[in-house]
């Protein structure tokens, strides 16, 4: 019997943790519950480089869930639109062969790039769009200083946003503020809010590695505070260290433990420049997933680095997910998804007008009952929200009634 066909599509590398911690459980997920073959395009970028006999190896791995890999290379630089254009003519391509070897009927793209490739791919190929985690883009780099609103690569994302929003059979978006701006966009598609979500039975506290980590960083009366992930682009840069710099004038005993790809020379220059004594801060280069879920457990309070602009409204931060589902609480700005409601209707975290050394004291009273309540009752607390919140289960749930029924 032939299976049903899937082409998913992703702007980002295979190792990305939002493609490897999101979307690939999902579609793990799907494979378990029927007899799909999935058709999974990537565009590879140099920070997530692997070799060719790393991409064979991962490639048979799929082929156990049913997911056959078709990576491709991800051009940027000088003469951007150029560059995107190279990237569009290859999804076309690929789409093309696939849709007319396994007679593919539906695309699922990750996020709005992806998705506007994907609705001129859908247009033409005449196959449905489903999209999961839109977020406009286009907004966030305009409102943060990235892109000019007169710009013509602006202008083009935007309009390929907006179409994709309307004009696919089925749209989730992170929060009710998505649900919101695709109704006002008149969307014909059928439409979800769906915060992104993890699988809660691999986020989980665990209490050995934070014993272990904890003596192994010298932590043990330490208050940690953890930021895993990028800076600079659609985060905060130098104000992470702002806002840990208040933070231990309220808690001298605090840590920031930080683990990221970026410059480590740099993130040194901001913490000097600041006065942050070495004792105070770890610096850890990108780690496994598995680990990510034991860095979490030994921290005290995780760091959500989005900058407050009006679009993040409509943003789903993965991290806090993350942090929900191990047990631990965060510090979000005002404005940024739901997780500024969340945290003060729930009381799993802190909310601030924006990250600075002054803002964090306003907070002192949530950071001392924090620091003051016993670690099990946290996680019991966050883990419970997290549940309810940001849960994988229902994320399966819909991809499965959407591509069934």
């Amino acid at each position: 019997m032939k299976k049903n066909s899937i082409l998913v599509l992703i702007y980002n590398s295979y190792k990305d943790p939002l493609f490897q911690n999101l979307l690939l459980n999902y579609i793990k997920s799907l494979s378990e519950k029927k007899d799909f073959r999935f058709d999974l395009i990537t565009f590879e970028q140099t920070a997530y480089a692997m070799s060719k006999s790393e991409m064979i190896i991962e490639s048979k791995k799929l082929k156990k869930w049913n997911i056959h890999w078709h990576p491709q290379v991800f051009h940027t630089g000088r003469f951007l639109l150029f560059q995107k254009f190279i990237d569009l003519l290859t999804t076309l391509w690929v789409l093309t062969k696939i849709k007319l070897k396994y007679r593919s009927t539906h695309i699922f793209a990750f996020a709005n790039v992806a998705a506007a490739l994907s609705w001129m791919a859908s247009r033409i190929l005449k196959m449905k769009l489903v999209i999961y985690s839109y977020e406009p883009h286009s907004e966030f780099l305009a409102e943060l200083g990235h892109w000019k609103r007169s710009s013509l690569k602006y202008r083009l994302l935007s309009y390929l946003e907006k179409r994709a929003g309307i004009d696919a059979s089925h749209v989730m978006t992170g929060t009710k503020h998505g649900v919101e701006l695709l109704k006002s966009f008149r969307s014909k598609a059928t439409i979800f809010r769906a915060p992104t979500a993890v699988d809660p039975n691999e986020f989980y506290f665990r209490a050995t590695a934070r014993k272990t980590l904890r003596q192994k960083f010298n932590l043990d009366q330490k208050f940690v505070v953890l930021y895993i992930g990028k800076f600079g682009d659609l985060y905060y840069e130098q104000e992470v260290i702002h806002l840990f710099q208040g933070i231990l004038d309220i808690i001298p005993k605090s840590h920031l433990m930080i683990v990221t790809r970026f410059n480590h020379d740099k993130v040194k220059t901001w913490l000097s420049s600041r006065k942050i004594p070495p004792e105070s801060y770890s610096l850890n280069q990108d780690i496994a997933n598995e680990e990510v879920k034991e860095y979490i457990s030994a921290a005290d309070i995780g760091i959500s680095a989005v900058p407050p602009s009006l679009s993040q409204k409509y943003r789903s931060p993965t991290k806090v997910a993350e942090y929900l589902l191990c047990g631990l609480p965060y510090i979000t700005c005002k404005g940024v998804s739901e997780d500024d409601e969340v945290a003060e209707q729930e009381g799993v975290g802190i909310v601030v007008e924006k990250f600075s050394r002054t803002e964090i004291r306003f907070k002192k009273s949530e950071l001392l009952a924090i620091a003051s309540t016993e670690k099990e009752k946290l996680v019991a607390k966050h883990r419970s929200v997290g549940l309810e919140y940001r849960s994988k289960k229902k994320i399966d749930d819909l991809l499965f009634e959407i591509f069934t029924k």
